[in-house]
C-alpha cells in the first residue's frame, strides 16, 4: 500500500490537545507508583552491598515477627519481604540475616582509568578518505603543494558516569496467581491457567513481560503487562528489576505485591550513562579549512547491555555509543573509531544515548580549531556545512540561534557566548550560551537560545 499523500493529511500536522494534560492536571493519572488494586500488599528486596557480591546465605531472622509482614521470600540469589506497608517491609528487610560473597568497593579514578584509548578491538565507525595519510607523521613529507601546511591539532576530552534520576524511580505491581479464584486478584484468572498481570511504568513492555516470564516460571503469553504513566523514562524505565522482584514475591505470597525503589535504591543500583574518553585529531590547509578529523573513543556500553550477544556480534560497534559520534562536516578525511571497556558498573540507555558525549566532543574541538584558524567559531562552522539540503538545514539553525542570541555583540563583564550545532534522527539543532565565569571559578548559564528543525511536525 502507498503511503499517504502530504497533501491529504488530516491529523497529521494539525495542532491538536494532548489527551493525557487533564488527567495529569487533575491528579488522576496513574504512574508506576500510584499502581493499586484490592488488598495490595507492599514489598522491599534485600541489595548487594558492593558491585559484583552474591548473596550466599539468607534467613529470616527476627524479620518474621515484625510488625506488618505477610511472608519472608529467600530463594536462590534473592530475599524479600511482603509486607501490609511500604515501610513494614522495608524495615524487615533490613533486619533480614544476610552473607554477601565477592565483589569490590570501585572508586572513580578506576573507572578514569578503563576508560582507555587504543588497542586491539577498535571498531572504525566512519572512514572517509585518506584520514591516516593527512594526520599521522608521514603527512609532513608531502609537499607544501598539497596544502598541508598547518600542524596537527590534537584534543582530549571526557565524560563521567551519570545516574538518570529519572522524577519517579522504579516502581511495579505485579499479582500472580495459580488459575484458582483469589479475593484482590488485578484480574479475573482462568479456571486452570496460571498467569501473572503487571502493572509498570516502562519503556520496554516486551522485555518486562520476557524477564517476569522467565522468573516465575510461565510463558511470555501467560504474562500481561498494562503499562503506566513513566514519570519520567529517559531509558531509565526500559529496566525491569522492579517488575521482576514484584512477581517474585506475588507469586510466594499469593498476593498482589507492589515494589518501589527508592531514590537511594535507584541511584545505588539502576544502570548509568557509560563514562567516555575522546581524542580528537585534526589537521588545518593553508586556507584555514580542514584536511582531516579523526575522532577516537572509549566508552561502556549502551544498547550493548540489552542487545542478545549473537546481535552484538552482528552489529559490531554499539550504535548507541557511536551515535552522533560521526563527523557530519564537509572535510575530505574522515574517520571515527571506538573502543568498547567493559566496567563494574552497569551502563546502558540513557538521554541521547551517545550523542550528549560525542557531540560535546566534536563540537568543542570545532571551537578549538576555529581558534587555530583565526576563525569565528559561527563563521568556522557554516563553512565547513556541506553544500546540500542538509548543510542548508543546519545552516538555517545556526544562523537563526545566533541571530536571535545577537551573536557578536559584546555580551557584557565576564561574559561570553558559546555556540554549538548536532543532528539527529533527521532533526538539526543549534544552541548559543551565554555564560559566566566568577573569580571562583563558578560558571552561572545566563541564557540558553535554541533553533530547531524537526523536519514535519506531527503536532505543532
Amino acid at each position: 500500500m502507498p503511503l499517504t499523500d502530504p497533501a491529504q493529511f488530516k491529523v497529521i500536522g494539525q495542532s491538536l490537545p494532548r489527551v493525557d494534560l487533564p488527567a495529569k492536571l487533575r491528579g488522576e493519572a496513574v504512574f508506576g507508583y500510584d499502581a493499586r488494586v484490592p488488598n495490595l500488599h507492599y514489598g522491599a528486596v534485600a541489595r548487594p552491598p558492593r558491585l559484583g557480591a552474591r548473596l550466599v546465605a539468607a534467613e529470616a531472622g527476627p524479620a518474621a515477627g515484625m510488625p506488618g509482614v505477610v511472608k519472608v521470600v529467600i530463594q536462590e540469589g534473592f530475599a524479600g519481604v511482603v509486607a501490609l506497608s511500604r515501610a513494614e517491609a522495608a524495615a524487615a528487610r533490613d533486619a533480614l540475616l544476610l552473607s554477601w560473597e565477592d565483589g569490590s568497593t570501585w572508586q572513580q579514578a578506576d573507572i578514569e582509568a578503563a576508560m582507555t584509548l587504543g588497542g586491539a578491538g577498535g571498531v572504525t565507525f566512519q572512514d572517509e578518505g585518506d584520514a591516516g595519510l593527512v594526520l599521522d607523521d608521514g603527512a609532513a613529507a608531502v609537499p607544501d603543494a598539497s596544502g598541508f601546511s598547518r600542524s596537527v591539532l590534537i584534543a582530549e576530552y571526557a565524560s563521567p558516569l551519570a545516574a538518570h534520576v529519572t522524577m519517579e524511580p522504579q516502581a511495579a505491581l505485579a499479582d500472580v496467581h495459580d488459575g484458582g479464584a483469589r479475593e484482590g486478584a488485578a484480574t479475573e484468572p482462568s479456571a486452570t491457567e496460571p498467569s501473572a498481570t503487571v502493572q509498570t511504568a516502562t519503556q520496554m513492555a516486551s522485555l518486562v513481560q520476557s524477564k517476569v516470564a522467565e522468573a516465575i516460571g510461565l510463558q511470555n503469553e501467560q504474562v500481561v503487562v498494562e503499562p503506566t504513566y513513566l514519570g519520567g523514562g529517559f531509558g531509565r524505565k526500559a529496566g525491569y528489576e522492579p517488575a521482576v522482584e514484584a512477581a517474585i514475591l506475588s507469586k510466594a505470597a499469593g498476593l498482589p505485591v507492589h515494589v518501589g525503589w527508592t531514590r537511594e535504591e535507584d541511584t545505588r543500583h539502576g544502570y548509568f550513562r557509560p563514562p567516555t574518553h575522546h581524542r580528537l585529531r585534526a589537521r588545518l590547509g593553508a586556507d584555514g579549512k580542514l584536511l582531516a578529523l579523526e575522532h577516537q573513543l572509549a566508552s561502556g556500553d549502551v544498547a550493548r547491555t540489552f542487545l542478545p550477544a549473537w546481535m552484538s556480534a552482528v552489529v559490531g560497534a554499539d550504535f548507541g555509543a557511536t551515535r552522533g559520534g560521526q563527523t557530519f562536516y564537509d572535510i575530505p578525511s574522515r574517520r571515527a573509531i571506538i573502543w568498547r571497556r567493559e566496567l563494574p558498573v552497569p551502563t546502558s540507555w540513557w538521554r541521547g544515548l551517545g550523542l550528549l558525549a560525542n557531540v560535546f566532543a566534536i563540537e568543542s574541538f570545532m571551537d578549538e580549531l576555529a581558534l587555530a584558524a583565526g576563525t569565528d567559531p559561527l563563521a568556522f562552522r557554516l563553512r565547513h556545512l556541506p553544500p546540500n539540503d542538509f548543510g542548508r538545514r543546519l545552516g538555517a539553525v545556526l544562523e537563526a540561534a545566533a541571530e536571535r542570541a545577537g551573536w557578536g555583540r559584546a555580551p557584557g563583564p565576564g561574559r561570553a557566548l558559546g555556540i554549538a550545532c548536532c543532528s539527529d534522527v533527521d532533526t538539526v539543532v543549534a544552541q548559543v550560551a551565554e555564560v559566566s565565569v566568577d573569580d571562583s571559578g563558578q560558571v552561572r548559564v545566563h541564557r540558553i537560545t535554541c533553533a530547531l528543525d524537526c523536519g514535519l511536525a506531527v503536532n505543532p
